[in-house]
């Protein structure tokens, strides 16, 4: 049997034909290839390690058994438990990005087979599952911890068992069903995993009822789909039986059910919703349109629409469900409100991005039922069904796989491209003033270099981006022992500030803030910014003493090194030490520099002041010594060979220009201050 020619079926109910595809090693070969390929692509682009934020904390809350922020994640929370302790490939940030990986690849391989069963041909499920593949959404958080991809995956799970429920001959309504028993469950697991699945449900229920009526007076089958809810709906007791027993981490307390039903409503974010005008819709729908042509490109986003379109007419039922969700959700989406973000919280419109695969994928498929329909002349058959010769039946099949990797370069070629310069560029990206999202290595340098100079006991502040990651080092790692961590910064430094010294602790800043050194001394602990209650005079013991004296009285007492050896593409982090010797009468900009030993420079890293561009020198106290932190951006091309760090040191002029310093012992305006080396064959 040709398994991508429809089997025709007596049964009036469905919409879509019975097709055989299932019981054809084909039908299973397709969508496990297309699988495992972007299971290989997702581990080839793979975060390293520990990241920031949302996907830090679902690093180390699974494996340490606490609980998530809202609205608990007890699914993800108890399957991340298990994969982090049985899959010991890497430390555990590196498993639990591996776990995005697998679920991610496997709602890449049920879009494929999705769009197949609606459209009847692969080529158009091959479309579809690559699109949703390489959106750069979608691709991210394949590659990071977080609930996100696994979301995908049970929502894809979901359709495909609704669909397969519906094309049944014999049974639909019996309680013994084990596709209704199935779906049921998975929509359970859903519901316990993420809960836009809630949206889902309206069109869900519409296409059951759709496709049988009668559904509606079997109590039994009713019964049995409310018993398969369960499992998953169960898990929520997690939360509330952890709350109770001391987890090593929990943003909210949940010690009573008060607090219980707090964390898995949300409902301390209920005005995060409904938080917008009549007058702000057209502007945030134009949005998430900007964010779709963004994820899809102008051409992928106009053939996904007019896909959708066409599933809606010529697969009504289908057509019903997909679209009452997408709307569902985008209008969710415009609806929730976070305060300080300049859009939409695109995270939410994960599924959309399936939602449009699906359509552009239908697109094609809907193309090959066409060219199928058409008449061959002087022969009376149809292309694709009935053929005369081999030689026909091969040109076609030929013209189908041609049009196929046609769209598939077409469309998904840019957004690989738009992706990868995201994702994975291989470049390692330096940590500026601002902290903003980690990636690469950078929360393993933020949350490693200085602990070994800050005090102990310290109380850390930050954004929620950059403490999630000191909650993981702390809570897996078992480093920063005794440290405290808080934020935001902006609307509550001035009481973590006397909080912390009023319990004789001190405060550092993960990230710079505007006006943070108004009236205040600050320095840096390695890549944290130390807010003093007394200027710092002596020179820490992990620093290498210097002495370079500039003409405007500031001077350079010492310098450290994090790392001896270059990388191409990769970070040189360097710590400098400075002391005023007098009080400054202008402000100093600097410039790090990496220089070849034949002078050639090969990196640059310059700030407006000094403390990630938050001190300046102004503001200084005669004789203190003050900690600067920098990371340089090496090039990709970097031959072997030694390297010198160098520093200049200059003054902004009231017209715009500059004019640097010079070296009181040299003369010169560049200081050279310590050597590098790149290894051969590196």
């Amino acid at each position: 049997m040709n398994p991508l020619v429809p089997v025709q079926t007596s049964n009036t109910n469905q919409s879509l034909p019975e097709i055989a595809w299932t019981r054809s090693a084909f039908g299973m070969v397709v969508p496990v290839t297309i699988g495992l390929l972007a299971l290989g692509m997702y581990w080839l682009t793979l975060q390293p390690g520990l990241s920031g934020g949302d996907s830090a904390e679902a690093q180390f809350v699974p494996y340490t058994a606490s609980i998530m922020h809202y609205t608990g994640y007890p699914l993800y929370t108890l399957l991340g438990y298990v994969w982090s302790h049985v899959v010991v490939i890497g430390d555990v940030a590196y498993r639990m990005n591996l776990l995005s990986a697998v679920a991610g690849a496997a709602a890449v391989a049920g879009v494929a087979a999705v769009t197949f069963v609606l459209g009847r041909n692969w080529g158009g499920g091959v479309l579809a599952a690559v699109l949703l593949g390489v959106s750069t959404l979608f691709w991210d958080w394949s590659t990071k911890a977080g609930v996100r991809s696994m979301n995908i995956t049970f929502i894809v799970a979901i359709l495909g068992l609704a669909i397969a429920w519906s094309r049944q001959q014999r049974n639909i309504t019996s309680p013994k069903n084990w596709i209704w028993l199935g779906l049921w469950l998975v929509v359970g697991l859903s519901l316990a995993h993420h809960r836009t699945t809630i949206l889902l449900l309206p069109g869900l229920v519409i296409y059951i009822v759709w496709t049988q009526f009668r559904i509606l007076r079997n109590w039994r089958a009713i019964l049995s789909a409310a018993i398969m809810l369960l499992p998953g709906l169960l898990t929520y007791v997690y939360p509330l039986w952890r709350g109770l027993n001391h987890p090593a981490y929990q943003p909210l307390a949940v010690d009573t059910l008060d607090h219980f039903l707090d964390l898995v409503l949300a409902r301390n974010l209920s005005d995060m919703v409904t938080g917008i005008t009549w007058q702000q819709i057209p502007e945030r729908l134009g949005w998430l349109i900007e964010y779709l042509a963004a994820q899809f490109g102008n051409a992928g986003f106009v053939v996904a629409v007019v896909g959708l379109v066409l599933l809606l007419v010529r697969r009504p039922r289908e057509g019903v469900l997909v679209w009452s969700f997408l709307v569902l959700l985008a209008a969710f989406t415009i609806d929730y409100r976070i305060e300080g973000m300049a859009k939409l919280n695109v995270v939410f419109l994960l599924p959309v991005n399936m939602l449009v695969s699906i359509g552009a994928g239908y697109l094609l498929c809907t193309g090959f039922d066409w060219l199928n329909r058409l008449k061959l002349p002087g022969r009376g058959a149809s292309l694709g069904v009935s053929y005369r010769s081999g030689l026909m039946r091969v040109s076609s099949r030929i013209a189908g796989v041609s049009l196929s990797l046609l769209s598939v370069v077409a469309l998904a070629l840019p957004m690989t491209e738009q992706s990868l310069a995201w994702v994975y560029t291989g470049v390692e990206r330096p940590l500026y003033a601002y902290r903003e999202e980690l990636r690469g290595q950078q929360a393993d340098r933020l949350t490693t270099y200085g602990e070994d100079m800050v005090q102990p006991r310290p109380v850390i502040v930050g954004e929620w981006e950059q403490v999630a990651a000191f909650w993981y080092q702390q809570l897996v790692n078992h480093r920063w022992a005794g440290a405290e961590f808080r934020y935001p910064v902006v609307t509550n430094l001035g009481l973590y500030i006397d909080q912390a010294w009023q319990s004789a602790r001190e405060i550092y800043l993960i990230h710079a803030v505007p006006g943070l050194g108004d009236g205040r001394q600050l320095s840096m602990a390695g890549a944290l910014i130390h807010v003093l209650r007394q200027p710092e005079t002596q020179l820490p013991p992990q620093a290498v003493a210097a002495q370079e004296l500039f003409t405007d009285g500031l001077s350079l007492v010492g310098y450290r090194l994090y790392t001896e050896t270059l990388r191409p593409n990769g970070v040189l982090p360097v710590s400098i030490y400075w002391r005023a010797q007098h009080a400054l009468a202008s402000d100093d900009s600097v410039s790090i520099r990496l220089q070849r030993a034949d002078g050639a420079q090969v990196a640059q890293e310059d700030a407006a002041h000094p403390v990630l561009g938050s001190f300046p020198t102004t503001h200084w106290t005669a004789g203190s010594v003050v900690g600067d932190y920098y990371e340089l951006a090496l090039p990709a091309q970097l031959p072997p060979g030694d390297y010198r760090l160098s520093v200049v040191v200059y003054q902004r002029q009231a017209d715009g220009s500059t004019r640097n310093v010079r070296n009181q012992a040299t003369g010169q305006e560049v200081t050279q201050f310590a050597a590098v080396s790149m290894p051969a064959g590196k």
